[in-house]
């Protein structure tokens, strides 16, 4: 009896392992022939906004790089929570992705999100973005940054500044600038960008923080001027608009979108995306779409974009806890 039940639990034992062996063999056998068919991207806001486009621009390039197409699905709601929240919970496999933008980083520093999404995503490819700007009229009394502030110290609260969305990224950088320069502004959110700049052209505000791509086709025009972008040195389609950094400003920032993916995706499939999106990325087909869309082509790989994420995260939070912004926005969500 003794005997038999030895050869029992030895003969159980090699059933175990010759399982785990072929689940071994066939999970690393999938990640070698990955993508086997199509790649869903999730894009957590709805269809013909930002976050889309550049989707989209991706799916008509996906064959050429990946081998399989991208089918792009819209999960809009709860400023991109729902969306994200997809993202995280599906299977790690490489066929659901998502396509991230910053409020993937502000969402959770408001509070009430279930999940830190820095901490979830793998950070695949970021693709463009479209730096923050400040712009006034182009008949407005003050024509550079400086004269901006100057003007709002001798003249407290006399201009308005208008930014969409309360917790939004322009929104975000208003209120590092003012903490920067101690310009003496009133603050005006809108609920879109196309009620915001009507009411900015109107002169009903008189000062606009927005993405650069909003302010393009009106600066070609001569309606307004940009005083100053966001960015680390001045832009090549814009280059006469000076950085704020150049007026002494310490602000850099950017609504920026890439493509992510779970933290726990095989490595041979994270090395399969990331190469395929920065062929993507780089294809001149997707450059023209980006940059007639006013956006700036600006890949990073992996490691550089999860460096920036605990960058922008750290910065943007003392500046949320600091301006009264997250409190704003817990009244506003009715907490």
């Amino acid at each position: 009896m003794k005997r038999k039940s030895i050869l029992k639990m030895m003969g159980a034992l090699m059933a175990v392992a010759l399982v785990s062996g072929c689940s071994q063999t066939g999970s690393n056998q999938n990640a070698a022939d990955y993508p086997t068919g199509p790649v869903s991207v999730i894009v957590p806001m709805a269809a013909g906004g930002p976050s889309d486009l550049t989707a989209r621009s991706m799916e008509k390039l996906a064959s050429k790089y990946l081998g399989q197409s991208l089918v792009v699905e819209n999960k809009d709601g709860a400023s991109g929570v729902l969306g994200y929240n997809e993202i995280v919970q599906a299977e790690p496999d490489g066929y659901t992705l998502g396509l991230a933008a910053t409020n993937m980083i502000l969402q959770p520093l408001y509070g009430g999100t279930e999940y830190t999404y820095t901490q979830e995503f793998y950070p695949i490819a970021q693709a463009v973005s479209n730096p923050v700007a400040v712009a006034v009229l182009a008949d407005s009394p003050v024509q550079t940054l400086q004269e901006l502030v100057d003007y709002t110290k001798e003249h407290p609260g006399e201009l308005k500044y208008a930014y969409t969305n309360v917790g939004s990224l322009p929104h975000v950088a208003s209120a590092m600038f003012v903490k920067e320069t101690g310009a003496q502004m009133e603050s005006v959110p809108f609920q879109g960008g196309s009620d915001s700049m009507t009411a900015f052209l109107g002169n009903n505000v008189q000062v606009s923080f927005t993405q650069i791509s909003e302010l393009k086709s009106h600066a070609a025009n001569n309606t307004v001027k940009i005083l100053a972008v966001a960015t680390d040195e001045r832009l090549e389609n814009f280059p006469d608009v000076p950085t704020f950094k150049e007026n002494g400003v310490d602000l850099v920032c950017a609504t920026w979108f890439g493509v992510v993916g779970q933290k726990e995706l095989p490595d041979e499939i994270k090395t399969k995306l990331t190469e395929a999106f920065k062929g993507i990325i780089s294809d001149p087909e997707f450059v023209k779409t980006a940059e007639d869309l006013g956006y700036i082509v600006d890949y990073l790989g992996p490691d550089d974009m999860a460096a920036k994420w605990e960058e922008e995260e750290s910065s943007y939070r003392t500046t949320i806890d600091e301006s009264g912004i997250g409190e704003e926005m817990k009244r506003q969500a009715g907490n």
